[in-house]
């Protein structure tokens, strides 16, 4: 990654996010989901900065409850 890359993640205080991309929760909502098949509690709604330089990939996946993530 180069330089200007690296400067935006430490500005924006993203982490490594498990799919290969970089990613901080901005919000989580207090109500939670529950009895969800395999799953135990979560929040019913989350906001997420994430990025995805340049030659990463990330796939979509489920997560039962409602996310807003800002790309």
């Amino acid at each position: 990654m180069d330089n200007s890359l690296c400067a935006l993640i430490d500005r924006l205080e993203l982490q490594p996010h498990p799919e290969g991309a970089f990613f901080r929760e901005t919000y989580r909502g207090l109500e939670q989901l529950t009895g969800l098949p395999g799953r135990g509690a979560r929040s019913v709604s989350t906001a997420n900065l994430f990025l995805l330089p340049h030659g990463h990939i990330s796939a979509l996946l489920r997560v039962g409850s409602e996310e807003v993530w800002h790309v």
